[in-house]
């Protein structure tokens, strides 16, 4: 069973104790037996960016997570393929292949004005621009093998070029060129993470691997797991459950009558009491790399049939 909540800077300190702070609060979650951390915030029920890029955050909590999986929240309305790939290539490798990524498809009137008009679009083409993102970023990756780098002293050889190629992807909102200047992830791409909320999800095809799910109460939460898996789901899903009492009823308690999760997401002012409150019902996963843990295969290239051509 996998334990999440989100991780994000404190609103009410300011200066150089806010990388402390973020520190301290990485470390009460992962004593408190989670074993993923969201680099972004609660908007209510939907995960949207923090105040902290992602990007930045995850290289810098990378040495203090160790063993607990990180996931970059990022605008994906605002970022470009070529510099998220780069940045959650590098992710990757410091936390030795454990990094996620939400695409979160939220758009502001803030962001918007200062991105600029340019990067203003209309609500209808929203989910279509941010998995046309995603598939861009993935595409870089893509113009690495996973073995292209060979790193040996010996012979001094350091990267075996025909496992590097030219990519030119062309989608309906981007267009790039490879092959990226940064090796494939340790995990072929980053775990791709999705709130159910989040606009990108009505974009036609678009699959992650771990979605989060949620309901007013046990039974609906398990009512929309049961909805995803008819709609031919097959990743893995981890419910939403909330520390408030809502009417009457407490959904942390009533996490266990929740049926087909692979475990939790926690929403709580206090996450930490609520990891450690669920945490006696579920085992941690085990494994190397976040994949390992969620039982995800590692992404082939689509270059791969061709491998005995290029080599």
């Amino acid at each position: 069973m996998i334990l999440s909540t989100c991780l994000d800077l404190a609103a009410d300190v300011a200066g150089p104790q806010l990388m402390a702070r973020l520190r301290a609060d990485l470390s009460a979650c992962k004593a408190a037996g989670a074993d993923m951390l969201l680099l972004g915030r609660q908007d209510g029920a939907l995960v949207v960016p923090g105040r902290l890029d992602a990007l930045i955050g995850a290289p810098s909590l990378a040495g203090d997570a160790q063993g607990v999986a990180l996931v970059a929240v990022l605008p994906t309305l605002f970022s470009l393929p070529f510099h998220v790939a780069r940045g959650l290539s590098a992710a990757d490798f410091l936390t030795g292949g454990t990094m996620g990524w939400l695409p979160s498809a939220v758009t502001t009137s803030l962001r918007t004005t200062g991105f600029g008009a340019e990067y203003a679009i209309d609500a209808s083409d929203i989910p279509a621009k941010a998995a046309d993102m995603v598939r861009a970023t993935q595409a870089l990756w893509d113009s690495w093998d996973g073995d292209a780098l060979v790193i040996d002293k010996a012979t001094g050889r350091y990267l075996d070029t025909s496992r590097v190629r030219r990519v030119d992807y062309r989608g309906t909102h981007f267009d790039v060129m490879g092959p990226l200047n940064a090796a494939r992830p340790p995990q072929g791409y980053p775990v791709l993470v999705a709130d159910e909320q989040d606009a990108i999800l009505r974009a036609p095809d678009y699959r992650p691997d771990l979605l989060l799910v949620g309901g007013d109460d046990a039974v609906g939460t398990s009512s929309a797991i049961a909805a995803w898996r008819e709609r031919g789901f097959s990743g893995r899903i981890l419910a939403k459950v909330a520390s408030a009492v809502v009417a009457g009823a407490c959904p942390i308690d009533q996490a266990g009558a929740i049926i087909g999760a692979d475990g939790f997401h926690v929403i709580a002012a206090d996450a930490p009491s609520a990891l450690a409150a669920l945490r006696p019902s579920g085992t941690p996963p085990t494994g190397a790399t976040l994949r390992e843990r969620l039982s995800l295969a590692v992404p082939a290239t689509p270059h791969s049939a061709n491998r005995s051509i290029a080599a």
